[in-house]
C-alpha cells in the first residue's frame, strides 16, 4: 500500500511540474549518433580502445600470474585492475556522442571478448 502511495505522490508531483511549464510535457528526444556515422578516425579510435583494454589485461595477467594458482582469480584481478580503462573508453565513447545503447552494447562485447581471450591465454601459460 505504501508503495501505491509512493507512486501516485510521484504521478501528482510531475503532473504539478508540467503545469509550472506551461502544460506542455513534450520532452526533445536527443538526437544520438550510431556507428555509421563515424567518420573512418573515429571507427579507428573505437578499435583502438578495444586495444588499449586488451593491453591493459594482458599487463595486468602478467603481474599476478604467478601470485595466484587459480587461472579464474588471475583474471577477476587483472580486469578489476582494468576496470578504469573500461569507465575511460566509456567516456570516449559518451564524447562521439554515441547511443547510450550501442556504448553499453560496445562495452558488454568488448569485455565479454576479451575475457574469454585472456582465460584461454592464462590457461595455457599456467599450463606450461
Amino acid at each position: 500500500m505504501k508503495s501505491l502511495i509512493i507512486l501516485l505522490s510521484l504521478f501528482s508531483l510531475q503532473a504539478i511540474a508540467v503545469e509550472g511549464t506551461g502544460g506542455s510535457a513534450t520532452t526533445e528526444k536527443p538526437s544520438y549518433r550510431y556507428p555509421s556515422d563515424l567518420s573512418d578516425e573515429e571507427s579507428q579510435q573505437m578499435i583502438m580502445s578495444r586495444v588499449k583494454y586488451d593491453d591493459c589485461l594482458k599487463k595486468e595477467t602478467n603481474k599476478y600470474i604467478d601470485k595466484y594458482e587459480d587461472f579464474r582469480k588471475v583474471a577477476d584481478v587483472a580486469m578489476e585492475d582494468c576496470k578504469s580503462t573500461l569507465v575511460e573508453i566509456d567516456g570516449d565513447l559518451e564524447k562521439m556522442n554515441l547511443d547510450p545503447n550501442f556504448i553499453r552494447f560496445f562495452l558488454h562485447n568488448t569485455t565479454q571478448k576479451s575475457t574469454q581471450e585472456l582465460l584461454h591465454e592464462i590457461m595455457i601459460r599456467m599450463s606450461e
